[in-house]
């Protein structure tokens, strides 16, 4: 668990340096991917998914296309 002080002390930072700082640390998160924890229930639903996504033949539609349709309105 964090320091409290530590915790305290970046709280007063001005908002502008906490959120440098907060991008930082998650960059320094993003550098090894790898070293990040996956709970099982988000494995588990990216295996459901992926499951569903080999079942569907169905034709697929560009993000263009779908926006198009959105921005008309449905």
């Amino acid at each position: 668990m964090p320091d409290r002080d530590i915790i305290a002390e970046i709280l007063r930072l001005p908002a502008a340096e906490r959120l440098a700082l907060s991008a930082a640390i998650w960059d320094s998160l993003a550098e090894k991917p790898d070293s990040v924890p996956v709970p099982d229930w988000q494995l588990e639903l990216l295996a459901e998914r992926l499951e569903e996504d080999e079942r569907d033949t169905g034709p697929a539609q560009s993000w263009t296309e779908i926006r198009r349709q959105i921005e008309q309105g449905g």
